[in-house]
């Protein structure tokens, strides 16, 4: 009985432990899920800034073509032009450094990404052995209990023939 009750105690626990470990994996991908979910977002919104980094480029170039137009006919629009085209270029420069310091957090991410998804893979692995080990010990457990079922019957055969000596004896 008292082999029972530890038995029963023991699968309880390895329950819990099982629940547990499901849990903490269940946990691990919600994770992962979130941390994909930032990186593409962190894409769209890089995506978004090249756009601009290009449009603007674009305008810049533009720009340009019409500064070369316009210092043909005016001295002094040459001038402003070239001022304008300045800035631009500027803006280009500092959207082009802007871009490289994305790109730099896009690989920061990407690496604290795949150390969450090497992690996850480690916890997996160490689950799968953990679960290998809980199968044996269920399959220990159902070997003693059909050992206890066997002593249990050959112990009411014996019951029965004392019984029945005992009855003769009366």
């Amino acid at each position: 009985v008292r082999l029972l009750r530890d038995a029963d105690a023991l699968e309880a626990e390895m329950k819990e432990a099982t629940k547990s470990q499901h849990e903490e994996m269940n946990y691990s991908k919600l994770q992962l899920a979130a941390l994909r979910e930032e990186l593409l977002s962190a894409h769209d919104h890089v995506r978004g800034w090249r756009q601009e980094r290009d449009s603007e480029a674009e305008a810049a170039s533009v720009t340009n073509e019409a500064y070369l137009a316009e210092s043909r006919s005016s001295l002094r629009q040459h001038e402003s032009l070239r001022a304008e085209a300045r800035t631009r270029l500027s803006e280009v420069a500092s959207m082009e450094d802007f871009q490289r310091s994305l790109d730099g957090q896009a690989k920061v991410l990407q690496n604290e990404l795949s150390k969450v998804a090497y992690s996850i893979g480690q916890r997996d692995h160490e689950l799968k052995v953990k679960d290998t080990e809980l199968q044996e010990v269920r399959e220990n457990l159902s070997g003693i209990q059909d050992e206890m079922d066997e002593v249990n019957s050959q112990l009411k055969v014996q019951c029965q023939r004392v019984q029945r000596v005992e009855r003769e004896l009366s």
